[in-house]
């Protein structure tokens, strides 16, 4: 379980990571290095892509947060896992898991 919780701690510093980079490359760049760029073709992160792309590292953020429960509690990983299997027997329109073979 600590290999599993360095992972997760891990993986929410990559998100950050992400985070201020993105952070670092607009605050390094003036506007008009960045509409020059944008004439040549390349796109540099403005403000506008870093309120939009907040919210999406929050979703990975929880993503994480919602693994790091499933594992610290075994009822709803077994729930989860079953639910999993579920889904993709029924769409692979196999009878369901404790269905009778006749």
């Amino acid at each position: 379980m600590d290999k599993a919780r360095e992972s997760f701690a891990w993986s929410h510093q990559i998100i950050e990571g992400y985070w201020r980079d993105r952070v670092a490359d607009v605050s390094s760049r003036s506007d008009e290095e960045r509409a020059r760029a944008k004439r040549e073709g390349v796109h540099y992160y403005t403000r506008a892509d870093l309120a939009s792309g907040r919210p999406e590292l929050n979703e990975e953020h929880a993503r994480i947060a919602r693994f790091e429960v499933l594992l610290s509690e075994p009822d709803l990983f077994r729930a989860e896992v079953l639910n999993a299997i579920a889904a993709v027997r029924a769409e692979l329109k196999l009878p369901p898991a404790d269905a009778e073979i006749r």
